[in-house]
């Protein structure tokens, strides 16, 4: 079902209407129509909002709110809703004989002809209903389209009528503030009471995607977008889909796994529907404007001024001055909404594209019959890779290609997944991804944003959404920090190589930048020691787990991770019964801070049992690892990965122990 808020009933509108925002300039437009029933103020109001930034929901309801006004017989008021496209509006003339249609079928007359009648009859004919029968209340979408067709003639002679007759009141909207609006010579600048609608962020996101849910009957996924990984998915996606409403309803219709191929094929007719659109609005934009806004989309961070002038080979007095029209004018781009640019000199500003689904012409173009990147991203986003993974095979073909993609992960997919707190993947980011990432974090607490703006957009999103609402916040950023060398410690254990092995200076540079992490917040003491025990060094790692427990606490988790490090550290370095030695301790301490069910408590059994096979012990490995197994079964399930494991260690033993037909 395609959204579109003129053919829904009233209670439809308002079960889906969310953020408190919205109802107060809903209640606004209410109360300006309820004051000019009664008075002689008139004031006329502009809704200003992207494609599909719920405008058109706003204005369906304010009409049926207003109806409800009209009802009670106190208050002297029509209504006129004039249609979305305003294809046939070319003049003045036609604009005041399409507001007087919509008047007679909103009050159930029979309709009359106004062909052949100019401007001042159909003016006359507006007035004296208005007399008899209350304020017209008129409802005009795409504003910035009629006031164009209309010239500065037409303009004026509405301006004028608008003033001198207080027949109508105008209720408008815009997807940009064109020059019509916005040139101080011409009629409606300043005339109108502006409101913009911000994008939704991703709490308003879940309670539309919850009611959109709750109306279809689809309970599951309407409980489904109230969980904290519903919420990290939704913020993870608003970066692709720029939190516009509309997006986000045809979201609401393919939500559950089970529905990859709906959702692929939404996403598909989506963007198809999409693209006529901005290849239009593209077209009449300068060559020049157009080359910006596809670097812009094809850069997928924001850029400034001297970087668009360097790629576009051009001058930055040129550009700036086609930006400045793109973004006042043309409503294309915008300046980086982000708290990181209050850092940066006044004179720089970063711009992105205003609405990030408009790669999708650029991406469409370049596809050649290839799956488009903006689709696979949504897919990657949206669903745990070990969801792709189990999906049945499509028979559509264009969809199994999708699949195959979106399965395959990527190093910021993953990275971004992991600070938005989504289940991880078989994938890791790359070193040179955390370590990039780590080092922009770093400019950032000396007091330089534009490292971190100037790496995807995605990634950065998600570092700012885990350092909070202040970007100078040392502690915060030193948080951001550990979370970034916990994943490269991650990383690092995936590798091939040993970390002891490595051959070039990786490590060190991890545990130089640990260092620096130590004075803005404690768990840099537990990152020293676990890069000292990434480099093998065995009396850095245990004088670092010292400092951790002397600053931290001895059984702070924290500490309690850097000493099962250096326990493993030990059985590597070959001296096992010390290392089950330290194991045994942990274990006891594990038990009485997080628990005996807790993961990191039955990891810890599992060392044990390992290095206790290690040593020759193998029946009493054996014995550990099928207690273990019960445990993992009960608190894991039979088929989590930890389980399976645990079942193929006691077969390895087995085998070891000579009991080779039962391993």
């Amino acid at each position: 079902m395609k959204y579109n808020p003129s053919i829904l009933s009233h209670q439809v509108l308002e079960d889906l209407f969310v953020g408190s925002d919205r109802e107060r300039i809903l209640q606004d437009i209410v109360d300006r129509a309820s004051g000019a029933a009664s008075s002689d103020e008139r004031n006329h109001t502009l809704l200003v909002g992207r494609r599909g930034s719920g405008k058109s929901h706003l204005i369906a309801l304010a009409y049926y709110r207003i109806g409800d006004l009209v009802t009670d017989e106190s208050r002297s008021l029509q209504r006129s809703w004039l249609p979305e496209d305003p294809l046939t509006i070319h003049s003045y003339t036609e604009f005041l004989r399409q507001i007087a249609q919509g008047l007679l079928r909103s009050s159930g007359s029979e309709e009359q002809s106004f062909r052949g009648k100019n401007y001042e009859t159909t003016e006359a004919w507006l007035t004296r209903r208005a007399v008899d029968a209350g304020t017209i209340v008129v409802f005009v979408e795409n504003i910035d389209q009629i006031l164009d067709t209309m010239g500065d003639l037409g303009q004026q002679r509405f301006r004028h009528y608008l003033q001198t007759t207080e027949s109508l009141l105008i209720v408008a909207s815009t997807t940009t503030l064109s020059r019509d609006l916005t040139r101080q010579d011409s009629p409606f600048f300043g005339f109108f009471t502006t409101s913009n609608l911000a994008p939704f962020d991703e709490h308003t996101a879940s309670e539309m995607l919850t009611a959109i849910a709750e109306a279809s009957g689809q309970t599951a996924t309407a409980d489904f977008v109230r969980t904290e990984t519903g919420i990290a998915r939704l913020r993870a996606i608003e970066h692709l889909a720029g939190g516009q409403p509309r997006m986000w309803a045809t979201f609401g219709q393919t939500l559950t796994p089970a529905d990859l191929d709906e959702l692929v094929n939404t996403l598909l007719t989506q963007f198809d529907e999409l693209t006529p659109y901005y290849q239009e609005q593209l077209a009449r934009l300068s060559p020049l404007q157009r080359r910006i806004v596809g670097t812009l989309a094809q850069a997928d961070r924001p850029l400034t001024i001297d970087s668009l002038a360097r790629e576009l080979e051009d001058t930055s007095q040129t550009v700036s001055k086609a930006v400045n029209l793109l973004h006042k004018s043309k409503g294309w781009v915008q300046p980086c909404d982000t708290n990181l640019t209050q850092l940066i000199d006044g004179r720089r500003t970063y711009y992105e594209l205003a609405e990030p689904l408009a790669r999708i012409i650029f991406q469409f173009k370049e596809s050649r019959g290839e799956p488009i990147k903006l689709v696979v991203d949504f897919i990657k986003l949206w669903f745990d890779p070990d969801e792709i993974g189990v999906f049945p095979g499509s028979r559509n073909e264009t969809i199994s290609g999708y699949l195959l993609l979106a399965g395959q992960g990527d190093a910021a997919t993953t990275l971004v997944r992991q600070f938005r707190g989504l289940p991880f993947s078989a994938d890791v980011p790359r070193l040179s991804q955390l370590e990039e990432l780590d080092e922009a974090l770093a400019a950032l607490s000396q007091g330089n944003p534009e490292p971190l703006l100037n790496l995807p957009s995605a990634v950065r999103r998600a570092a700012e959404d885990h350092l909070g609402d202040d970007p100078t916040d040392e502690q915060a950023i030193g948080k951001t920090r550990v979370f970034v060398h916990r994943a490269a410690l991650g990383a690092f254990g995936d590798s091939r190589t040993p970390f002891r092995d490595s051959a070039d200076d990786t490590v060190d540079r991890w545990m130089e930048a640990a260092l620096n992490i130590v004075g803005s917040t404690p768990a840099g003491f537990a990152l020293t020691a676990l890069w000292a025990c990434a480099t093998g060094d065995f009396k850095a790692a245990e004088s670092a787990i010292l400092d951790c427990g002397r600053v931290l606490g001895r059984r702070h988790p924290d500490t309690l991770d850097a000493r099962s490090s250096i326990a493993s550290l030990l059985g590597r370095s070959g001296q096992v019964d010390e290392a089950i030695k330290q194991f045994t301790t942990l274990l006891e301490d594990r038990q009485r801070v997080l628990g005996p069910d807790h993961p990191d408590t039955l990891t810890t059994r599992s060392n044990i049992a390992s290095w206790l096979g290690e040593s020759g012990q193998v029946d009493e490995a054996i014995k550990q690892f099928t207690t273990l197994l019960k445990d993992r079964q009960r608190v894991l399930g039979p088929d989590h990965p930890d389980t399976l494991t645990t079942r193929n260690n006691i077969a390895s033993l087995l085998g070891r122990s000579g009991q080779v037909d039962e391993a």
